[in-house]
């Protein structure tokens, strides 16, 4: 259930980069929604870990 959950989460994010490339006029500001996409993603990631690890214990 992780796996699948981690996979489609991340099918939407790669879906939202190419749809900010392709839309995206001026390289420099894709270049910057994607790494602050990226960013926000990590930053899920690690409330799911935690989240996870809390209810392992």
């Amino acid at each position: 259930m992780r796996d699948e959950a981690g996979q489609g989460k991340a099918k939407q994010h790669k879906t939202t980069d190419v749809a900010t490339g392709v839309s995206g006029s001026h390289k420099v500001l894709s270049k910057k929604t994607r790494l602050t996409e990226l960013k926000s993603e990590i930053t899920v990631l690690e409330a799911e870990l935690v989240a996870l690890s809390v209810k392992s214990l």
